[in-house]
């Protein structure tokens, strides 16, 4: 658990410590928002870079307090909710991490390249956040019932088999989405294609996975 907690601590701070590392050479002038045709909107300072991964850190300790909750009635020989609930952390801050390196990677672009350098951000967070979906889905089936983390709906907490049951189905329902949602960005979708596409995914694999708890409920019943 120890390395767990270190790897999170480390992914909580090192975007503002890159950041404060790229701010000497980024251009004074950098993108700050890109419209659905993946055009910049809007320029800013560079020292807005400095907004997102000060978000980043607190986000981190949001997702260690909910570590927390979600683990205070656990042993330290049991701690599985404890685990899985880092581990999740790790995922999302590790999402939050490539949005950061992005955005500086881009601004950084600018004052190398004589035009204006594109990347297509909807593509590259959409396959980054399947990574965490594939993550997520792995973990669920490993937590214990709580009121913080997993799938938790009211028929899937009604008892223990109802919430193992309800878990397995929708982690292996997560890891099938984010599969389908990096291939698709890798392969076919772009810009905001990309956005709407991912999107239809995760709110379908949601709901066929919230459907399931009602379905095992009723089953068990």
């Amino acid at each position: 658990m120890k390395r767990m907690y270190r790897l999170f601590y480390i992914l909580m701070f090192l975007p503002l410590i890159i950041a404060l590392i790229m701010l000497p050479i980024l251009p004074n002038n950098i993108p700050m928002h890109y419209n659905s045709q993946n055009e910049i909107d809007r320029w800013g300072s560079k020292y807005e870079s400095l907004i997102l991964p000060l978000i980043i850190i607190g986000i981190g300790f949001f997702l260690r307090a909910m570590g927390k909750l979600s683990s205070k009635n656990e042993t330290n020989e049991n701690n599985s909710n404890e685990k899985a609930s880092i581990t999740m952390g790790i995922a999302t801050l590790l999402l939050f991490n490539f949005m950061t390196y992005i955005f500086l990677y881009t601004g950084y672009m600018q004052s190398v390249v004589d035009v204006e350098y594109k990347l297509d951000f909807n593509r590259a967070i959409f396959s980054i956040m399947g990574i965490v979906l594939i993550i997520i889905g792995n973990i669920m089936p490993k937590c214990k019932m709580n009121s913080i983390i997993g799938l938790r709906t009211t028929w899937s907490m009604k008892n223990e088999r109802t919430w193992f049951l309800s878990q397995r189905f929708g982690g292996l329902v997560f890891i099938i989405a984010g599969l389908v949602i990096i291939l698709g960005n890798i392969l076919i979708f772009k810009g905001i294609d990309s956005l709407i596409f991912s999107l239809a995914i995760l709110i379908f694999s949601t709901l066929i996975s919230v459907i399931y708890t009602y379905y095992i409920y009723k089953k068990s019943y």
